[in-house]
């Protein structure tokens, strides 16, 4: 019995809670400044506050039952209705403007509507309709408008929808290049435009912002800070100017303690943007030559010298490759120009050549127009490089012999003039052999700094052993496609054939490589080889990638020796590397190592011993 008695009193508390609840809910409701109606499906009224009461212009007693839809006008009551069929299929309130006329006074209203109970045994739905006059806050709107649309700042504001309204300053006409902005969501005239050119975080403030509308207004404040402060606009219809940099503001419009629009403040930042871009690229091109500057002190003297020369002749075939349209060449010519800007620690013509390589490389086909947009920057590149060489090695003189000095003549004119004197013809004839013939033995610097960068890239590394008459003089032009062609080679067996020094160790072999490089004489050329003591060729491998990029049939395949599918490696575009670096992979390099050897009326072979001993010899034909 004591149970149930508690059981009683706490339930009569609780009723009383909820009267009294009730109570204080009845009263905010009569005593709210806005209009307040429970109304059915055809305008009935069943509910009234004290404003609904001043509103129809009628006492308590009157207004309930009253017939709301006969107070107002009857399209004004089918904007009403159609928002009521809204709300019995999906939407839970609708909010929308709409002007009553008021005791002869044409007021606005911001009215929202929702369910306000599903009476189904009695075949009856209310709804809750809440009307707030904003006529007032309108009236300020139009003044404001009144005075900024003359004034020079691109200025508007967005309503509660998104949508710019009527008025706004002839400044802006010209900031954003249209006036049919009028009605137009903001999203549409200045985010769809912009957003190519905004970052992440800039779109996703944008979108956060628009979401600030019928939100507290201390929710601005923290969704402001995320709107974007300047943006990229491009000019729609403009000829002259591609587009502006325009800085951006945004204010809160608020009615009680809730945002109902936006007020845009737009400036053109176009000149102080270009003006920071100035100062940034005079920076960066002032860094770029300093770095190129440590560049060439940092290199060695002799490699320097040598890879100048290369890159000289090299940028003079390219030129040509352009001129003719030689698509296969010019490729060559670029790997070969990279190679030596590696070599030489010219980091950016590295990075640019690179880049030219990995846009030709990304078309389907050859694309001369990817040639004639990234060759300037090429260009301009190795014309820097040039022009610090001669500011920085002025003092650098060849020394000519003592009779050619102070003579403004033609060397074989000199020695058709010499022939008389055996002294002089002496002179002249070693002059001659000294600038056209060199040794080998030249070029083993520029090999051991290939060694060395190629190392420092992979983690791999390897002795040189060079096996070759240092006193044998060759033609010094050939010398430099040697070069050239030892620069692929050695990045290849650097790259693909010697392994890392803990998989060499695994295999029981010593952790650095070792790299042959020498050269045979015979009675009608020159024989160059290098061998590497490596993983050795996949014959297997090479077989599937040639297959697959159609360089033979399966038919073909069969009756192929492993020797025949080795040499699909020279052919142009193929490599076995699944990911190309800026080191190998491209199908370049081997390419115009076989090129350059048939230039030279030979040609170049590949082998691999069952030691692994991975062994390339190219065949040059010249007079010795």
């Amino acid at each position: 019995m004591i149970n149930q008695s508690l059981d009683i009193q706490a339930s009569y508390q609780i009723i009383q809670l909820i009267e009294r609840s009730k109570e204080n809910s009845e009263t905010i409701i009569e005593n709210l400044p806005d209009i307040f109606l429970v109304i059915d499906g055809r305008g009935r009224v069943f509910k009234a506050n004290k404003e609904s009461c001043q509103f129809f212009g009628l006492i308590a007693e009157q207004v309930i039952g009253y017939s709301f839809s006969s107070h107002i006008e009857p399209e004004e009551w089918n904007l009403i209705k159609g928002h009521l069929v809204s709300l019995d299929r999906d939407k839970v309130v609708a909010s929308f403007e709409m002007p009553i006329v008021v005791r002869g006074s044409e007021k606005i209203f911001l009215w929202t509507l929702s369910k306000f109970g599903d009476f189904r045994e009695k075949g009856l739905v209310l709804y809750s309709l809440q009307g707030r006059d904003i006529t007032l806050l309108r009236v300020y709107q139009k003044k404001i408008n009144d005075i900024f649309s003359s004034i020079p700042l691109g200025i508007f504001t967005v309503n509660s929808l998104g949508r710019i309204e009527d008025a706004f300053s002839d400044y802006t006409r010209f900031m954003l290049g249209r006036s049919d902005i009028a009605g137009k969501t903001l999203q549409e005239v200045l985010f769809e435009p912009a957003k190519e050119s905004m970052d992440v975080a800039g779109r996703e403030g944008f979108k956060s912002m628009m979401g600030a509308m019928n939100r507290p207004l201390r929710d601005f404040d923290i969704l402001a800070d995320t709107f974007p402060k300047q943006i990229y606009y491009p000019l729609p219809h403009s000829i002259s100017e591609k587009g502006r940099y325009l800085g951006l503001k945004v204010q809160s419009i608020a009615w009680g303690d809730q945002v109902v629009g936006l007020l845009i403040i737009i400036e053109d930042r176009t000149l102080i943007v270009e003006a920071e871009k100035a100062d940034e690229k005079g920076q960066l091109l002032q860094d770029q030559s300093i770095e190129r500057a440590l560049q060439l002190k940092r290199a060695d003297p002799e490699i320097l010298e040598v890879v100048l020369t290369d890159l000289e002749r090299l940028f003079t075939e390219l030129g040509d490759c352009v001129l003719t349209q030689t698509s296969d060449g010019l490729k060559n010519v670029l790997h070969s120009i990279k190679s030596n800007a590696r070599l030489a620690g010219f980091a950016n013509l590295q990075k640019i050549s690179h880049s030219f390589e990995s846009k030709l490389r990304e078309s389907e086909k050859f694309s001369w127009e990817v040639v004639y947009t990234n060759i300037d920057g090429l260009l301009s590149e190795y014309r820097e490089i040039v022009g610090l060489d001669r500011i920085l090695n002025s003092t650098k003189k060849t020394k000519a012999p003592q009779f050619l000095e102070n003579m403004n003549r033609s060397p074989w004119r000199l020695y058709r003039e010499a022939e008389h004197s055996p002294g002089m013809k002496a002179d002249f004839e070693k002059f001659l052999m000294t600038i056209s013939m060199t040794s080998l033995a030249q070029i083993e610097p520029a090999i051991m700094g290939m060694v060395s960068t190629v190392s420092s890239k992979t983690g791999k590394k390897a002795r040189v052993i060079f096996s070759w008459d240092r006193d044998h003089q060759i033609d010094i032009d050939l010398v430099s496609d040697i070069r050239i062609c030892l620069g692929h080679l050695v990045t290849n067996a650097m790259d693909h054939g010697i392994e890392t020094p803990t998989v060499r160790v695994s295999k029981g072999k010593g952790a650095n490589g070792l790299l042959h490089i020498g050269s045979i004489l015979s009675k009608d050329g020159f024989i160059l080889f290098i061998e590497d003591d490596g993983e050795g060729l996949n014959s297997a491998k090479i077989r599937e990638k040639a297959l697959k990029q159609n360089l033979l049939s399966e038919e073909e395949a069969k009756y192929l020796s492993e020797g025949e599918i080795n040499d699909f490696i020279f052919a142009s575009g193929f490599s076995t590397k699944s990911v190309a670096s800026d080191v190998s992979g491209r199908g370049v390099g081997l390419s115009a190592v076989r090129e350059i050897c048939i230039k030279n009326g030979g040609n170049c072979k590949v082998s691999t011993n069952s030691q692994g001993v991975t062994r390339f010899e190219l065949h040059f034909r010249f007079q010795i």
